[in-house]
């Protein structure tokens, strides 16, 4: 993948609300195409939910899945006993729902959440946990035009599994806010998903893990997508979060600073991104989410 200068970077920042309207029109579309996916307007539980107790929580996990569409997203929530479902959490993490817990016990991040008034919902996207491939993704060693030019990338799929779980808590759950969490590798995946999901996201914390797409050099990465670099790749993919409220920490060398202050100052809501160099504890993220 070739990557973008940083003048190219420049000439897409917005610098007002117009030149923003017309960013989100171009790079959003691109996005979307890339993907090959928005958010979707229902989804239904294809098994379950199963109910258990575990540290004083309850446990439900489900198997999720779009009407019409034959996917089978995984998911473990947790919630405190009475939970009116007010706010949910959508926890993204290379574990996937594994990662919810820790030696038989809610890890504190979780726990803060809870204590917080949010329920917690973690999925096992593409490629992960139940979902995890038997094998490396296969993609076509003579052109990879006829893998992805048929078939979303792995990224773009577990995109579409977390935009799955994003209406999840819109239309089954009716919360009256969701928020988005995305830890290490995850972190870029909660990014596009935020890009694509609008207003339906309330707030987003990401772990950018340093990442950049112009760093993807062959066609069977799992963080490859297609198209990304050449409509600005994390940046722009940041930038098209505007004006959502966001945290994006480990974002050293991502180059994803100019392009996404630029789309919040054209927003008018330059105190809604939030950015940090390093990568911050997980109690510190739980605190930003629910502050």
């Amino acid at each position: 993948m070739t990557a973008i200068a940083d003048a190219q970077l420049a000439k897409l920042a917005p610098s007002d609300a117009k030149s923003l309207a017309e960013f989100r029109k171009v790079v959003g579309a691109a996005l979307r195409a890339m993907v090959h996916d928005e958010l979707p307007a229902e989804v239904a539980v294809r098994k379950g939910p199963w109910e258990s107790k575990i540290d004083g929580l309850t446990m439900r996990r489900a198997v999720l899945g779009r009407k019409d569409e034959g996917d089978a997203v995984p998911t473990a929530g947790l919630m405190a006993p009475g939970f009116k479902g007010d706010r949910l959490v959508v926890w993204v993490h290379p574990l996937g729902k594994a990662s919810l817990l820790e030696d038989g016990k809610v890890v504190p991040a979780v726990r803060a959440l809870i204590d917080a008034g949010c329920a917690v919902v973690a999925p096992d996207v593409f490629g992960v946990g139940e979902l995890s491939l038997p094998k490396p993704y296969p993609v076509d060693k003579n052109f990879a035009g006829f893998t992805y030019g048929y078939n979303r990338s792995v990224l773009a799929q577990r995109v579409h599994d977390i935009l799955t779980c994003v209406a999840f808590g819109k239309s089954l759950v009716k919360a009256k806010r969701v928020d988005l969490i995305g830890w290490g590798e995850a972190g870029p995946w909660v990014v596009l998903a935020k890009a694509l999901a609008g207003d339906a996201v309330t707030r987003t914390a990401a772990d950018l893990n340093q990442f950049r797409f112009e760093s993807v050099k062959a066609t069977d990465d799992l963080m490859m997508l297609p198209g990304a670099v050449k409509y600005g790749g994390l940046p722009a993919f940041l930038a098209l979060c505007a004006p959502g409220e966001v945290l994006a920490h480990d974002h050293k060398g991502t180059a994803s600073g100019k392009l996404s202050k630029a789309a919040y100052d054209a927003a008018g809501v330059a105190d809604k991104l939030t950015r940090a160099d390093e990568k911050l504890p997980p109690e510190k993220v739980a605190e930003w989410l629910v502050k």
